[in-house]
C-alpha cells in the first residue's frame, strides 16, 4: 500500500474513533475525570510514529470508566514521566511497533522506576515489536503485556491486583 493511502485510511480511522469517544457520557467534561476511580496514561515513546493502537487502547479504557490521558506519538521520555506524575495515573501503557522503539520503551521504564512518586505505577507494553518476542516485555521491565485492546484491560487489572 502506498504511504499516502495508508495515511488517508489512518486519518479516517482516527476520525471515526473520535466520533465514537464523543458518545461517552461526560467525555467532554473535564470535571468528570475526578469522578473516575482509575487512570491510564497512553503514549508512544520518542521515535515511535504509530498512533492508532495506543489511541484505541486509551479510548477503550475511557469506555470502561477510567480517566485517560493520551500523549500521542513520539513523546519524549521526560514528558511521559511528567504526565504520569501530574495525572496521578495507575497505569502507563506504551506501544512499540518497530524493534527500534523497544529501546525507547526501555528508557521510559527506567526513568519511571527512578521516580519514587511513581513506585506504584503499573507499566503495560504492547505492539508488534513485543508480539514478535514473547518474553521481551519482561526483559524491558514492564509489569504486563497485551497483544490486543481487550487484553490490555485484563492485563491492567492483573497488574493492579498485584499492588
Amino acid at each position: 500500500v502506498d504511504v499516502f493511502r495508508e495515511h488517508l485510511c489512518s486519518e479516517e480511522i482516527v476520525r471515526i474513533m473520535a466520533e465514537a469517544v464523543s458518545t461517552i457520557p461526560g467525555s467532554g467534561d473535564p470535571g468528570s475525570r475526578r469522578k473516575r476511580p482509575r487512570g491510564i496514561v497512553c503514549a508512544s515513546p520518542y521515535g515511535e510514529k504509530h498512533l492508532i493502537a495506543p489511541r484505541m487502547i486509551c479510548d477503550l479504557f475511557r469506555f470502561r470508566g477510567w480517566n485517560d490521558w493520551f500523549l500521542g506519538i513520539d513523546t519524549p521520555t521526560s514528558d511521559i514521566v511528567k504526565a504520569c506524575m501530574t495525572c496521578g495515573a495507575d497505569i502507563l501503557a506504551m506501544s512499540a511497533t518497530m524493534t527500534a522503539g523497544v529501546e525507547a520503551v526501555k528508557n521510559v521504564i527506567a526513568a519511571v522506576r527512578g521516580e519514587r512518586k511513581l513506585r506504584n505505577l503499573g507499566i503495560l507494553v504492547g505492539g508488534s515489536a513485543f508480539d514478535r518476542d514473547p518474553g521481551l516485555w519482561e526483559r524491558v521491565g514492564a509489569d504486563g503485556y497485551a497483544s490486543s485492546a481487550a487484553g490490555a484491560v485484563a492485563a491492567a487489572h492483573r497488574v493492579l491486583s498485584r499492588s
